[in-house]
């Protein structure tokens, strides 16, 4: 630690730092009683594996309803040993652990700036603008535990490496178990890691070979690479083949279409900040001109490439690599900042001396040095809060809020789970919390998790059926077009169309009917009585399937009426039929009026025989086609109309029957005229058929609990309605909080 040098001032600013660092951290991550972040549900089902399952470093037997993992496991066996030597809670362990690590960024940042450029003044800012690093601090945030380790030992290894006083046999054994440990603790960075080791030290033996030079370090920095792949082999060769035969199933190289969607739609980076990252790598060779007398030198060429590849691999989708890109711009930052600090240092020496020369034209008695600590406080005072790369104590506490995932309510619930439910139990949840089931409750979870989040194959099904479970009851779709249907115990999508899009990654909502605002006026006896459809009990549901076609059917009935719904999808089309059907029950009783209620996103369009919904934003066009005997129609809200009344008339009749045709499909032109001769031919040939059709797959929420011997469904209550489970009689309320509600599933 030579580096510090013996001024006690600075070691004492630098250990302040470090300090400040530390208490900031556990500050954000003590916001609550438990740590913020989905993933640390996740790791603790990894360290619940390792220690109660036989130590298997490659299986997980409650994330994502158990299966392979690919996580690589070093921060985990850690974490364990501090668990069983001071018996410490589980989340406080991972917090006491990613504190450490990420308050030692702090560290690495000042020790590699001063070992790279030998500037005090660069090196502390570096130190400072570290423990305000919005990206590193996010990465803990949200729990990405091992990256924020792998994110310490890289800057390590660089300074192990760039030392001057450290003999090459030290190196080689600091170097080795570090890159080994590097290895063990997590993938991306290791790739990372490797693409931008490999060519520095290809490029550093290329150069020497013009400038004659010692390269002894750089052999032993590629020997110090293959003992730290030696030393992890055992681990690395048994997770090879899992990797590999993900990878045929689709994992990186975008096999799995919705992962592929997901990642390119929301987790994409713009060109442009990737071309902003020449800026400082280039301009560091600027600085290595002027600090170290070269322009190419070790410093200069580690320090670029540690921007640029992290930067150009955000767009590696071009070469059909898939993964979560914004993850790939954290390598950068730590070299981002050390750029800035070398900047502002440059730029605050030139203001001192600029402003000293300007004082003593004025016979001033003010120095430089008064000038620069002025300069230095007023700049590292902006920076602490300057986005986006840095995040004070109002952006950093706000960023640990959105992050917060487990209260004293949830887990409660969590205790619960484990305590009161059998180990054999499978759960389904959403995200975050869902996590936390699996981690801290240690039963197997499905978790709603949105397929950009995910990588391993078999985590998109458990996923997906998570998702559906707590979304509706039954999902038909042939490829063109969804129809979501809430099964008759809530009122809200009774149905829902979908239309299938280029544009986005799931099927696009374009409209909806609400059974709760379905009303029926009839007359019994001599009384007129109004009843919503949500209110008359639910007799039957049933799915009927053939080759070309699925349906399901509710049936309703109270004393008085009996009624029927049903939605047919067809293989190939468009569109579906939806046919409401309404018999009185009794002699004395008859219908007058029924009401329904059509929800559209888009603008609304009425003709004749049919209504249409065009959301120009999205080119997707939604219709409806009356068949039979056509509504009174009637807009609610003349500007920017969402929804639309239809008002059928059927006085003195005990049996209506009202059927109507009701598709979606891409649009290429929203002109006026374009879209009213389309929704004109549609009227006439809804029922033409594409060639090659897919079959019809069906979602039905009773043979998929079935399927996968679901348990339990556990939630908060503000994300989703409570209601579709608790009038459903397949399901009975066990537990029930301020937060949380638990539904055991009734044997089927």
């Amino acid at each position: 630690m030579t580096e510090i040098g013996s001024d006690s001032h600075e070691k004492f600013a630098v250990l302040s730092i470090f300090i400040f660092s530390i208490f900031y951290r556990i500050f954000l991550l003590q916001l609550d009683a438990y740590p913020p972040g989905p993933d640390v549900g996740l790791h603790n089902s990894i360290i619940n594996s390792l220690i109660l399952k036989n130590g298997n470093f490659t299986w997980n037997y409650y994330h994502m309803g158990g299966g392979v993992s690919l996580t690589h496991p070093g921060f985990h066996i850690f974490t364990s040993f501090i668990i069983l030597i001071t018996g410490m809670p589980d989340y406080v362990a991972q917090s006491v652990v990613v504190v450490l690590f990420s308050s030692l960024i702090v560290l690495c940042a000042f020790l590699l700036t001063k070992v790279a450029w030998g500037l005090t003044l660069a090196s502390l800012i570096a130190a400072f603008m570290a423990a305000f690093s919005r990206y590193d601090l996010e990465m803990m945030l949200w729990g990405g535990y091992p990256n924020v380790i792998t994110l310490m030992m890289m800057p390590l290894i660089f300074y192990m490496f760039l030392r001057k006083d450290t003999s090459p046999s030290t190196f080689l054994v600091i170097s080795s178990l570090l890159i080994g440990t590097f290895f063990l603790t997590h993938s991306l960075s290791t790739l990372v890691f490797l693409c931008i080791v490999v060519p520095f030290i290809f490029l550093e033996l290329l150069i020497s070979k013009k400038s004659p030079k010692n390269t002894n370090p750089l052999y032993f920095f590629a020997l110090s690479i293959i003992l730290g792949f030696l030393i992890t082999s055992p681990f690395l060769i048994e997770v090879f083949p899992i990797y590999l035969e993900n990878v045929n199933e689709g994992m990186f190289i975008g096999g799995i279409s919705e992962n592929r969607a997901a990642v390119i739609l929301t987790r994409s980076v713009p060109l442009q900040l990737v071309l902003a990252s020449l800026i400082p790598a280039l301009s560091l060779f600027l600085f290595s001109k002027k600090y170290k007398g070269a322009f190419f030198d070790s410093v200069s060429l580690l320090f670029s490439l540690w921007i640029l590849i992290p930067a150009f691999s955000t767009q590696s989708f071009i070469i059909g690599l898939y993964t979560d890109y914004y993850r790939l711009l954290h390598f950068l930052i730590l070299p981002m900042i050390i750029f800035l600090a070398l900047f502002a240092a440059h730029g605050l020496n030139f203001l001192a001396h600029a402003a000293e020369k300007a004082i003593q034209t004025r016979k001033e008695k003010i120095n430089s040095y008064a000038i620069r600590c002025f300069s230095i406080t007023a700049i590292l005072l902006i920076s602490s809060s300057l986005p986006p790369f840095f995040a004070g104590p109002t952006e950093g506490f706000t960023i640990a809020n959105y992050y917060d995932v487990v209260t004293p309510p949830e887990f409660e619930s969590i205790q619960w789970i484990r305590q009161m439910t059998s180990t054999n139990s499978v759960f389904v949840s959403q995200h975050g919390y869902g996590w936390w089931i699996s981690g801290f409750g240690q039963h197997v979870t499905l978790s709603a998790t949105d397929p950009q989040f995910l990588i391993i194959p078999h985590e998109f099904e458990a996923a997906y059926i998570a998702r559906t479970l707590l979304d509706t009851d039954f999902v038909l779709s042939n490829g063109l077009i969804e129809i979501r249907e809430d099964g008759g115990y809530l009122g809200r999508h009774n149905p829902m169309l979908l239309v299938e899009s280029k544009r986005f990654p799931d099927p696009y909502p374009i409209l909806y009917f609400n059974e709760s605002e379905m009303t029926l006026f009839y007359r019994n006896g001599i009384h007129t009585e109004i009843v919503d459809a949500t209110t008359i009990p639910v007799k039957d549901v049933k799915v009927e399937t053939c080759q070309e076609s699925a349906c399901i059917s509710i049936v309703k009935e109270n004393e008085n009426l009996f009624l029927t719904r049903k939605m047919e999808v067809f293989k190939g089309a468009k569109f579906i039929v939806i046919s409401i059907t309404v018999k009185c029950v009794g002699d004395e009783t008859s219908l007058g009026y029924i009401r329904l209620m059509l929800h559209a996103r888009g603008k609304i369009l009425r003709y004749e025989q049919t209504v249409g919904v065009l959301d120009e934003s999205a080119q997707i066009c939604g219709q409806v086609i009356f068949e039979g005997k056509t509504p009174i129609t009637k807009l609610f809200a003349t500007e920017n109309p969402t929804c639309i009344e239809l008002f059928y008339n059927v006085e003195n009749t005990q049996k209506m029957e009202i059927k109507m045709v009701v598709g979606g499909f891409e649009v290429e032109k929203v002109q006026g005229k374009y879209i009213q001769s389309l929704l004109s031919n549609m009227t006439n040939l809804w029922f033409r058929k594409e060639e090659n059709a897919t079959s019809i797959d069906i979602f039905d929420y009773r043979e998929i609990i079935r399927q996968k011997g679901i348990s339990f469904f556990a939630f908060k209550r503000k994300e989703y309605p409570i209601e579709k489970f608790l009038n459903d009689p397949l399901f009975n309320l066990v537990f029930i909080n301020d937060n949380i509600a638990i539904f055991k599933v009734r044997k089927l």
